[in-house]
């Protein structure tokens, strides 16, 4: 085997797994947003999750929200301290809906969720988003 033809061999297998790990092969739309509720009391306040996933489940797609209830809220992205994992499985009956979580849903004052979508041909899940219950003073 000549060089040329070992080193093109070598080249197109980098690409191909280079640029294999940047697609995305679900490319499934949906719509989620978290909105902070503006309640007076802390003992009150809330996080609203409105979502609109009937693009993905019209897509034959398994599709639930992940949130995780986080202990120590001063490190957001980076922290370590969690309580058990939630999963809300959304189905045709709730696919465009939302939801409203409190402290005492998860004793916490944040929490991170993110979107787990299934197909039988691909898994996705969404970026992790952080989100206090009570807004930070400033």
């Amino acid at each position: 085997m000549s060089y040329k033809t070992l080193f093109a061999s070598i080249l197109f297998i980098t690409g191909s797994l280079c640029f294999g790990q940047t697609s995305n092969p679900c490319n499934l739309q949906y719509k989620i947003k978290a909105i902070n509720g503006d309640e007076a009391s802390n003992a009150r306040r809330s996080v609203k999750l409105d979502w609109d996933f009937t693009a993905a489940l019209a897509s034959g797609a398994s599709v639930k929200i992940e949130i995780v209830p986080v202990k120590d809220c001063w490190e957001t992205d980076n922290a370590t301290q969690f309580r058990e994992t939630a999963f809300y499985p959304i189905t045709q009956e709730n696919a465009v809906s939302s939801a409203s979580y409190t402290i005492a849903n998860f004793r916490t004052k944040c929490f991170k969720w993110r979107v787990v979508l299934d197909v039988a041909t691909c898994h996705e899940e969404s970026a992790w988003t952080f989100q206090s219950i009570i807004p930070n003073r400033q």
